[in-house]
């Protein structure tokens, strides 16, 4: 695993990227959604790097899409 971790950290990834998107998917999976790699028998986080190692995952840099917008109404 060291590997994988040497190879996503020298496609110019910060550690805090790699991590909070690990933990985002983890989430996501917890929650129900479906894998996007066979991970059978996998946890969520092994399931998600499973993911980000088969590219299925991308790291995108700015603020947080999911982030909520203030309400003009409000």
């Amino acid at each position: 695993m060291e590997d994988s971790w040497a190879k996503m950290f020298s496609q110019g990834q910060r550690k805090y990227q790699v991590v909070n998107v690990i933990a985002r998917r983890a989430r996501q999976l917890n929650e129900g959604e479906r894998p996007a790699v066979l991970a059978e028998g996998l946890d969520p986080i092994r399931t998600a790097i499973e993911e980000l190692k088969a590219d299925k995952l991308r790291i995108h840099l700015g603020p947080p899409a999911d982030r909520a917008e203030p309400d003009a109404e409000a």
